[in-house]
This record gives C-alpha cells, sequence and structure tokens, in this order.
C-alpha cells in the first residue's frame, strides 16, 4: 500500500485511521480542511454526513465500515457510523458524567470493541464492546490523556498522558460457560445447567430457528452453578446460547 502524500494536508485534522483492507480511504472532515490525493489508494475525497465538529481522532474496523470519532469540544462526545460514513450517530455527549475533551480513540480489527480517551473534566478511559452503543469507565484515572492505542483483537491497550507517563492495561476476558446436565423433565420442561462467574452478566437465550434470539433470562454471576428451567417447550426444536455482557 502506498503511502506518499502528493500534496500538504490543511487545516485542523489532527489524526486519521484508514482501512488496511479495503481500497477506500475514509475520514471525518474538521471545517476548512483542503482535499488530497494519495497515490495508488484513492482518486478523490468525499465529506461524509457526520457534523462540523473540533475532530480530535477517528478509528476504523479492518474492513472500513465502522468507524468511531472523537470531537474534543463544543457538542463534542463520540460518534459512530456503522455504514462507511453515510450515517453518524452520537453515543457519548460531554455532558455525560462531565466528561469532555476526548482527545483519542482506537478499534479492534473487527470494530466491535473500541477504547476512547479523554482529557476534560472528570477526563478517563472508556472502552465499548458492542460498536459504541453503551460505553464503560475503567479503571484508569482522571487525568489529562493526550493517545490511546489498541492491540488487533481490543483486548490490550497502551494510552499517554500530557506531560506524565504511558500506562498499559489488558482485558479481562471470560471463557464461555459450558451447558450441562440438559434434560427433559417430566412434566416436558427442559433444563440445563452452568457454571458463573463472580461479577459477570450472562444472559441466557433461546431460538427456534438459530437465526433469531429471545432473551430468557439476565443474571449476574455470583461464582456458582445456575441451573436453567424452561415451561416453554412446545415447539419442536429450541436452542439454547449464553451471553457474556
Amino acid at each position: 500500500m502506498k503511502t506518499k502524500i502528493n500534496q500538504r494536508l490543511a487545516g485542523c485534522l489532527v489524526l486519521l485511521a484508514l482501512s488496511t483492507l479495503n481500497p477506500q480511504l475514509s475520514t471525518v472532515f474538521a471545517q476548512d480542511l483542503n482535499y488530497t490525493n494519495w497515490d495508488g489508494l484513492v482518486t478523490n475525497w468525499v465529506q461524509t454526513s457526520a457534523p462540523n465538529q473540533s475532530w480530535y481522532s477517528i478509528a476504523s474496523s479492518a474492513d472500513g465500515t465502522k468507524w468511531v470519532a472523537v470531537a474534543c469540544c463544543g457538542g463534542g462526545g463520540i460518534w459512530v457510523s456503522t455504514n462507511s460514513g453515510t450515517s453518524w450517530t452520537q453515543t457519548f455527549t460531554n455532558d455525560v458524567m462531565n466528561v469532555y475533551g476526548w482527545s483519542s480513540v482506537a478499534a479492534s480489527a473487527d470494530g466491535t470493541k473500541w477504547v476512547a480517551a479523554a482529557s476534560g473534566g472528570s477526563g478517563g478511559i472508556y472502552t465499548s464492546t458492542n460498536s459504541g452503543v453503551t460505553w464503560t469507565q475503567t479503571s484508569a484515572p482522571g487525568t489529562s490523556w493526550y493517545s490511546v492505542a489498541s492491540s488487533v483483537d481490543g483486548t490490550k491497550w497502551v494510552a499517554a498522558v500530557n506531560g506524565g507517563g504511558i500506562w498499559t492495561a489488558q482485558a479481562t476476558i471470560t471463557s464461555a460457560p459450558l451447558l450441562t446436565a440438559a434434560k427433559i423433565l417430566e412434566d416436558g420442561q427442559f433444563q440445563f445447567a452452568f457454571i458463573m462467574t463472580n461479577n459477570v452478566n450472562y444472559t441466557v437465550q433461546y431460538s427456534t430457528t438459530l437465526t433469531n434470539w429471545t432473551s430468557l433470562l439476565t443474571i449476574s454471576g455470583y461464582g456458582g452453578p445456575l441451573t436453567i428451567t424452561d415451561p416453554s417447550t412446545t415447539a419442536p426444536q429450541r436452542f439454547y446460547r449464553v451471553m457474556i455482557q
């Protein structure tokens, strides 16, 4: 992949992420940004529907379809697109928990796990495991975070503090539970069990098609076995799975 720049970029674009598997290059433009060409990669720039903001950082999934961008000031916050920039949704506003001054964002290769850093207000580092639908504050201290990066699988992060040190973190991976003791009771109900881990949220789901799933139960793990009994087993076939949240 060629990365020679024919013209000098002008304006206030700070960071850029692009797809390495897709021949399209995409970004969110800040105001007054001059378009340019990259040899062998694209022939023109097209501005997306993202609103004019003080954009500071953007990240992309490997296939170039899922993007996440952060803006430091004004309306700011975190914005996501799941259709290569055709539409954008603000998923974290600057007034939430007094967090603003977003400075950096990074994404896993599949675009489901994101990490974002903020330096203003209460600051901190936030992660999402569902492509930006929800965000969770990590244990990182509230300080002037300047940059953040992620591993390909989105489980390891490194972040830098403006005028401070470099910090690393690794997500705790919880293995999917093994469903055991499956049986049909005398009254026709179906029953199975699995072992839960402390402080892990589990959602038990069922389906008759393996395509559409319906939640049967959501519970916070307490470090012991859980027996599930489903009284509605009149369908010819019924499948079960346990999701970790």
